[in-house]
């Protein structure tokens, strides 16, 4: 044993001196304690000794002590010394990174007896966090007989007090310990939760959990919806609070080092490289068309739909009012289509391009998977804790809410404060607390009957409450209508897709190499990878103003649009006049500039107008923001109100479809309106048909 481990000290010796490890260690001391650790990438391991390798991978309780006892030989006395004035004992951690996926990636559900006491990575979703707390590394037991100090290393899950006094030799048995906490060593450590990514499911499968601790100054810097890379060690202990010894174990990663696989925008790293390439990119004058072009490129068509996605991803800037009051700068988006328009496609494309991107069903999402659930903590103390939902899982990014139509009333009630104040407030099981839910929501909706009636406006057609759709900065009618021209163009667009995605799997499956034929056809112009750089960069530094000359055209335009329909309604509100600055803000972000020009306001405008049209356009020709606000334009609601005292005043034998054309026309009523009318009436159940060709009202 004692020579094997010589062995082991003597190999990481050389490999630290070897690989000029010995500046790190110094810096190390020089930034002792909020610098601990000391990163060595495995490959580099590997290259230098691969039986050191695999014996890190194998047996990390014996390799890893044995580097970190390695590192302090290597540390000057005089540091050494330096850092025991301060009244600290030097400690540095071996953490090893950059593990191989092949040789140590186990997927949590495959987790297995032979994985035990192994060096692993596991890939997940972090969906709780506990407080950072001090647990004890070694205990200062005094001994109550003779006053002395026995110093008791602890387990993880289990308190040992020493056996024996090391002075006056007296056992466990006939004498008693006391901890001194004031001489004890304390570290910090963190338990985490941590659950499989949804995206690597397979149909009918829950995810998976497993607890992880991580200790000491890596504590505290992952919260929850970081996806993570872990890599640790797996051990066993049993179950707590149990009276009888146990035979099955549960299971937890003592965490050696954290990646994150998918960060916050402040987060992303960007090199000097990549810095130089975005401001290339941001001069490019067809920048907006490739950054449309890249948002779901196998997804046909929809160019304004996709111009707004990519808008989305920047945002406009949060901004916090003099008083106090917090103005979002995320942009709400919802799409409401008949089936197989691509809606669920394009959110799921979204949802893994935005950092911190989460797609929910809304058909399975209830209100505490949106917002926050209270459940029991499992440390035994009887005390809840809440788990985050997607909202709040989402804060800084994405959520791509699918079917939100499907959601209970009392589920979808829990979005408003989310979409208005972008916080979530939780009082339940004895907690009171706020929590962040700064993302912008991309939602997704089919229409009641399955399809849209062409008798009722969109918005009556979307089985969402009124003050919800209102919150949305954009709403897009999505409708099947058959075209000879554009079904062609869909249809070979979408086998092209399908020819270049079965030349992938095939080159996959028999391992072929080389370029594959087509593939540019449906390769976005700017890659993924890049886009995510982009939208950090741009998140991270880029926080334009309003100039004058934008500022007086969204005036001029907000001003034009309530006094031209004046007499028939309202035509927008102050709620569309802030969608229109988010969306300039947005607008220039693209651009990387510090500035909101009046080319950004036209374009906000320019979609603002395009979305209203489609959504909030009466039967006149005219805008009229009570389709969106009330569920009827208000046109309709005075016509519909002429149209049910005519048949009312006719009496109880009701009226003749022809005699009420001949009053309908007087008042301005056309045939073909008078049908949409007379259908809603009967829709809403307050006129009806007693005989063909007669109408009268339910009501005498």
């Amino acid at each position: 044993m004692g020579a094997t481990q010589e062995v082991l000290l003597k190999k990481w010796n050389d490999f630290l001196r070897t690989r000029g490890y010995t500046a790190a260690i110094a810096e190390i001391c020089d930034n002792y304690p909020e610098q601990q650790s000391l990163y060595v990438p495995y490959p580099e391991i590997l290259v230098y000794d691969e039986e050191l390798a695999q014996d890190l991978l194998e047996k990390p309780a014996r390799v890893i002590p044995a580097g970190e006892t390695a590192i302090l030989r290597l540390v000057p006395q005089d540091a050494v010394d330096h850092i025991q004035e301060l009244g600290q004992k030097l400690e540095v951690n071996l953490r090893v990174k950059e593990l191989p996926a092949l040789l140590t990636r186990v997927e949590i559900r495959d987790l297995r007896l032979h994985h035990l006491n192994r060096f692993i990575s596991i890939k997940g979703l972090v969906k709780n966090t506990v407080q950072v707390r001090p647990r004890l590394h070694i205990g200062a037991f005094r001994c109550l007989r003779c006053g002395h100090v026995t110093f008791e290393e602890q387990g993880r899950m289990e308190f040992r007090e020493p056996t024996q006094c090391a002075s006056c030799q007296k056992t466990a048995g006939t004498t008693r310990f006391r901890l001194s906490p004031e001489d004890s060593i304390f570290i910090d450590t963190q338990r985490i939760e941590v659950q499989e990514s949804p995206e690597d499911l397979r149909g009918g499968e829950q995810p998976q959990r497993l607890t992880t601790y991580l200790e000491k100054e890596i504590t505290g810097t992952i919260n929850p919806g970081n996806k993570v890379i872990l890599n640790g060690v797996l051990m066993a202990t049993p179950p707590r609070n149990q009276r009888a010894h146990p035979t099955t174990f549960n299971i937890y990663l003592d965490v050696n080092g954290i990646e994150l696989e998918e960060k916050d925008f402040e987060d992303v790293e960007i090199t000097d490289e990549e810095v130089q390439r975005i401001k290339e990119l941001a001069r490019d004058p067809e920048l907006n068309a490739k950054m449309t072009a890249s948002i779901a490129p196998t997804i046909y068509g929809m160019k304004m739909e996709k111009e707004v996605l990519a808008l989305q991803l920047f945002g406009g800037v949060p901004k916090v009012a003099p008083d106090g009051t917090r103005i979002r700068g995320d942009i709400h988006v919802l799409l409401v289509g008949d089936p197989g328009t691509a809606k669920s496609q394009i959110l799921v494309y979204l949802a893994h391009l935005s950092p911190r991107g989460i797609y929910a069903s809304g058909q399975a999402a209830t209100k505490a998977g949106l917002t926050a659930a209270a459940v029991p903590d499992e440390m035994g103390d009887g005390r809840w804790k809440l788990e985050a939902g997607a909202l709040v899982l989402a804060d800084k990014g994405m959520a791509c809410i699918d079917e939100i139509d499907k959601m209970e009333a009392e589920d979808r009630s829990s979005m408003h404060e989310a979409m208005a104040q972008q916080t979530i407030s939780v009082a339940k099981a004895g907690i009171t607390a706020t929590l962040q839910a700064r993302t912008s929501i991309l939602a997704a909706a089919n229409p009641k009957h399955g399809r849209f009636d062409k008798f009722k406006t969109i918005i009556e057609q979307i089985d969402l409450p009124l003050p919800l759709i209102t919150r949305f900065d954009v709403i897009f009618p999505l409708a099947d209508k058959p075209d000879p021209e554009t079904d062609g163009a869909l249809a070979r667009h979408i086998l092209k897709a399908t020819l270049v995605a079965e030349r992938i799997a095939r080159a996959r499956a028999l391992g072929e190499t080389g370029e594959i034929e087509g593939v540019e056809a449906i390769k976005p112009p700017i890659e993924p990878e890049f886009m995510r750089k982009y939208l950090a960069y741009a998140r991270r530094n880029i926080f334009p103003t309003l100039t004058p000359e934008a500022m007086e055209r969204i005036k001029d335009y907000f001003v034009m649009m309530r006094m031209s329909y004046s007499g028939e309604g309202v035509a927008i509100t102050a709620r569309q006049l802030e969608s229109i600055v988010r969306i300039a803000e947005a607008s220039a972000r693209v651009r990387l500039a510090d500035t909101v020009e009046e080319s950004d306001a036209k374009r906000a405008i320019d979609i603002l107008e395009n979305y209203l049209r489609r959504v909030a356009m009466s039967e006149e020709g005219t805008i009229d923001i009570d389709i969106i606000t009330t569920g009827v334009p208000r046109t309709r609601v005075e016509k519909q109100g002429k149209l049910y005292s005519m048949i009312q005043d006719a009496g109880p034998d009701g009226i003749p479809w022809d005699t009420l054309v001949l009053e309908a026309g007087g008042t301005g009523i056309e045939r073909k309106e008078l049908e949409m009318l007379l259908y809603n009436l009967k829709e809403e159940g307050t006129v009806y048909e007693p005989k063909a060709g007669i109408y009268r009202t339910t009501r005498a």
